[in-house]
């Protein structure tokens, strides 16, 4: 359908506050097909995704032979023409999305976007912005060396890297680089503490009034244009843009030296001096105060870039300069499987078993040893195994093995210890697997016993979110009978020494939660058979998932529909049961059809798993559009309940994100019950979307929202004024077609956990008060904040680092009345890590003890930083080069050479060079090179500082002995 008017213009407010347009602008390219003012504007994630397309083509070109073109700027990345098996185009793709939402950050998140440092903005704060960009840098590269880190916190390192982008790329935008008439980047941004040009003085005027009677025709007509535009102009007056503050600004700079702009949103911290520019632009009331104007080139549109006419020019030189960065970062690191990893061409295969090893598992114990043997010598060649044990009170160490003889060896040596059928700690041992593997990861869970630490399912189930993590339970079949000490719950509950325990039906929650499977096996010959469909089968997305399923006994038949659209290549079904009825599933006839009545073949249909517990079933349909229907009859009373789940294995993976209706807000935490939001489907597969529906998880008919509007030029999809319902797990749902036209349907695989109470996180230090940094050794602090909005209860409180552990706080239990707020704090000792990490996250997990039992885990991330002193990269010169000489006397004769030699120096250095034979010494080195090579020497020192002496054939020869062109680069690391 067409988006009405009103539709339209909450679309565009949507968007406009959430990427914060009253912060510097310029984030996302989804303004740029809502709202056609920004003409061909080059955003941020514009910026981000152009420059890792070249990165990734050059990757490629390097180590896997790509032969086709270099892709240009700003064109759509050719993914199509470039060979399948290089790379995994699905997981690729997801990677780029997750950059243009990390370098959106600095725009969105509130600690981040009024602060100048981050921003290049004010003045006064530009070598602060290049001091920050450095340490960001430096603290990036010493986590990129850990093996460790890059498995399992890559997501960390690629938002850290995203939001050092976001502050590289204001340089050229926000300053007046570009307009000293410089045609190439700055390469001392973020390398050099001094930048290599002047700075204006603090006594110094940058800027004079703009002359609004310069302004030519077309500009006088785009803003009368926005004006006169509805829904163009009522959105942004709802932003409190001023037509007053726009300007076009063509000769009001007055520095011949380096300078920014102010920002209104900054002014608590950088209010703007007199003699000084603006940033500029509608939404900046510095704009009116003296001198009026400003200098930004965020954007192709006078409404929010006085210096609109050159963002063209400052937004090629951001991408290229993103390409130098990631470039530099490569040739520190000397890793080219690292680097491949972080852009998201090459992908860790890892698989994590956290096994029960107390005295009542040793009837099945042989059974998952069987079952961890046949994923490892079936996983993937170079894959990771992590193997976690766990009984009570003991959890054994999260353990990592590259071979699958070593941890099949390891699993032999485990032996089940004392303990019966009491709680265990399976959810510790959980959570600390969770925090160690790499993302994507498939987690196997083998018990038979409930768990303590029930608090900790929300934990879990955010950083399976963060790492797109699906948790599968394979429990022994006796488990659907209730202990005999305690009856099985669907809700926490606390055991007699007030340990909070989390009964059986709550694993099934965790399975659903997280896109996993519930499933209860018996027998060897059962596990193993369960090892070759979801132990290594790839990553799923949910069909249909339905809870409580009983059909009519007798010789009713009934039936279930499954579209198979051009995306599938594996369909799974599921079907759970806890029935106490004896023979359980195996009293019900399935049969499988193509839609036409004709029954699937042997070939196509494998029952995998059929017992009186779990049936599963396994469907090949090389992604060929087909209808199949299941019938099922149960012929002998009575009926018994069961859970449907159809999972397929799909290049279909849209994203979903919540908005508040009240100010189109990114929801980032759990939604409040009876609030009302709007859902947003972002899908470039699609072809169209129509329906979007939300519901308890496993509710047969979800609540379908009618209509479904889309964004004109866009693959996005929303329904708005959602009311969240008070419910422990909601589903969204969707259907439409793909992008080839066929019909398919989906439940999004990230699940939703509404609650009545709010909690907010800041991280801080004494050296960093407004930035979530904290020095080695030294004293961080957590602040948050609890707000109850439902009935008055006690509230459990624990804090954990997922690097320190546990965090003591002052008060683990807080009774708060209806909207009361708790204000807490506590502490942390920064001390120096094991594997070089410098990033940590915590979670501090809230749960309301009386029903509803909804439990909050909010996620702070900060970095672990140390003072940047001395940066001064290592220098390096060409002091002879006989390329010309040499390479011309030789030429015809085979395998020609010539001499280099060079000098460098710095502290505590390393010489490289990939071509060549050289001699090297303390300060300076000789090389003899083959005359088809170029001069490529690297000098690295012991902070990751990079100095380069390079040339390339062609200068060389016109040059006779002369020294080559020096570009000093660096690229950071740190001390170990």
């Amino acid at each position: 359908m067409f988006i009405t008017s009103g539709s339209k213009l909450l679309i565009i407010i949507s968007i406009l506050v959430l990427s914060g347009t009253v912060s510097p602008f310029s984030t996302s390219q989804v303004f740029q097909t809502v709202l056609g003012v920004f003409k061909n504007t080059r955003f941020h994630d514009t910026q981000v995704m152009s420059a890792l397309c070249i990165t990734q083509y050059r990757f490629l070109q390097r180590n896997n032979g790509l032969d086709t073109r270099e892709p240009d700027y700003f064109q759509d990345c050719p993914y199509g023409d470039w060979i399948d098996g290089f790379f995994d185009k699905i997981y690729t793709e997801g990677i780029v999305a997750a950059f243009r939402l990390y370098v959106s950050y600095p725009d969105i998140e509130a600690a981040l976007k009024s602060n100048p440092s981050i921003h290049f903005d004010a003045e006064s704060f530009i070598p602060g912005s290049n001091y920050n960009l450095i340490q960001s840098r430096t603290a990036l590269f010493q986590s990129m060396r850990s093996t460790a880190v890059i498995e399992n916190r890559i997501n960390d390192i690629r938002k850290q890297l995203g939001q050092s982008l976001h502050t590289l790329q204001d340089f050229y935008s926000h300053t007046n680089w570009v307009e000293l008439g410089h045609t190439d980047i700055n390469s001392r941004v973020g390398e050099d503490a001094s930048l290599g040009i002047s700075l204006n003085s603090r006594n110094q005027p940058a800027c004079k009034p703009c002359d609004t009677n310069l302004m030519t025709t077309a500009e006088k007509v785009e803003i009368t244009s926005a004006q006169n535009d509805f829904i163009v102009d009522s959105a942004l007056k709802l932003l409190g843009f001023s037509y007053d503050a726009v300007q076009v600004c063509h000769d009001n700079l007055i520095t011949n030296e380096l300078t920014t702009g102010y920002y209104s949103s900054e002014a608590v911290v950088a209010p703007k001096p007199a003699g000084k520019c603006s940033h500029g632009g509608g939404t900046d009331l510095t704009d009116t105060h003296a001198p009026a104007g400003g200098i930004n080139k965020d954007s192709e549109t006078v409404l929010f870039s006085p210096h609109y006419y050159l963002h063209q020019q400052a937004a090629k030189l951001a991408t290229k300069a993103t390409i130098r960065f990631l470039d530099d970062l490569r040739v520190a690191l000397n890793d080219e499987e690292t680097f491949g990893k972080i852009i998201g061409l090459t992908k860790v295969n890892a698989y994590a078993f956290v096994v029960d090893i107390s005295a009542s598992m040793a009837n099945s114990y042989n059974a998952v040893k069987a079952y961890v043997k046949d994923v490892t010598e079936l996983a993937p060649s170079g894959s990771l195994f992590y193997v976690t044990w766990f009984s009570d009170p003991n959890v054994g160490t999260v353990r990592k093995f590259n071979s699958s003889q070593y941890v099949n060896e390891y699993m032999m040596a485990l032996v089940p210890q004392s303990g019966g059928d009491g709680p265990e700690q399976a959810y510790e041992a959980i959570l600390r697997t969770a925090n160690a593997v790499p993302p994507d990861t498939k987690i196997d869970v083998f018990t038979n016993a409930e768990s303590k630490g029930g608090s900790l399912q929300q934990s879990i189930q955010n950083i399976a979110t963060t790492k797109k993590l699906s948790i599968n339970f394979i429990l022994e079949s006796t488990v659907k009978q209730a202990p005999s000490y305690r009856t099985v719950s669907t809700r926490r509950k606390r055991d007699a020494s007030g340990v909070t325990v989390a009964g059986f039906d709550m694993y099934k929650r965790m399975a659903k939660a997280t896109n996993g499977l519930y499933v209860l096996p018996e027998g060897i010959g059962n596990y193993t058979r369960l090892a070759d469909v979801i132990g290594v089968g790839g990553s799923y997305e949910t069909v249909i998932y339905e809870e409580d399923i009983q059909v009519p006994c007798g010789n009713t038949v009934s039936n279930w529909t499954i579209p198979i659209d051009d995306t599938i290549s594996i369909v799974e079904v599921a079907m759970i049961t806890d029935s106490e009825t004896s023979g359980g599933l195996l009293k019900l006839d399935i049969v499988f059809t193509d839609g036409r009545g004709n029954r699937l073949s042997t070939f196509t249909e494998s029952a995998f798993l059929s017992t009186a517990d779990s049936r599963l079933y396994h469907f090949k349909t090389n992604q060929k559009p087909a209808t199949y229907v299941m019938h099922v009859i149960q012929r002998e009373c009575p009926s018994i309940p069961f859970t449907l789940n159809v999972r397929a294995q799909s290049s279909l993976t849209p994203s979903v994100q919540l908005y508040t209706s009240a100010n189109g807000a990114l929801v980032t935490g759990a939604p409040l019950t009876g609030e009302s939001y709007s859902i947003v489907v972002d899908c470039a597969s699609c072809g169209n979307i129509t329906k979007i529906g939300i519901s308890e998880c496993g509710q047969n008919d979800p609540t379908v929202r009618d209509p479904v509007i889309k964004i004109e030029n866009r693959p996005i999809w929303r329904i708005q004024n959602v009311v969240m319902p008070e419910s422990d797990l909601l589903c969204i749902s969707y259907a439409g077609t793909t992008a080839l036209g066929t019909p398919f349907k989906r439940v999004h695989r990230e699940k939703i956990s509404p609650t009545n109470f709010e909690v907010s996180v800041k991280i801080y230090s004494n050296d960093y008060p407004g930035d979530a940094k904290v020095y080695r050794n030294s004293t961080g602090f957590i602040d948050y904040t609890i707000i109850n909005h439902g009935t008055p209860d006690n509230f459990e409180v624990f804090v954990k680092s997922r690097r320190l552990g546990d965090i003591p706080v002052k008060m683990p239990m807080v009774f708060l009345q209806t909207n009361q707020s708790f204000y807490g704090s506590t502490e942390f000792t920064r001390s120096m890590d094991s594997d070089d990490s410098n990033f940590d996250t915590v979670d501090v997990n809230v749960a309301r003890m009386e029903p509803p039992l909804t439990a909050v885990s909010r996620s702070a991330d900060y970095m672990i930083v140390k003072p940047v002193v001395n940066v001064q990269p290592p220098f390096c010169n060409v002091t002879l080069n006989t390329f010309h000489e040499s390479c011309t006397r030789q030429r015809g004769l085979p395998n020609p050479t010539y001499n280099v030699e060079v000098a460098y120096g710095g502290t505590e250095i390393t010489p490289r060079s990939p071509t060549g034979q050289w001699q090297w010494g303390p300060a300076s080195a000789s090389g003899i090179l083959s005359c088809n090579d170029p001069i490529a020497v690297y000098i690295v020192d012991e902070r990751g500082l990079v100095g380069r002496c390079t040339s390339n054939l062609q200068s060389s020869a016109s040059m006779n002995f002369s020294m080559v062109t020096i570009m000093v680069l660096f690229v950071l690391r740190v001390l170990l």
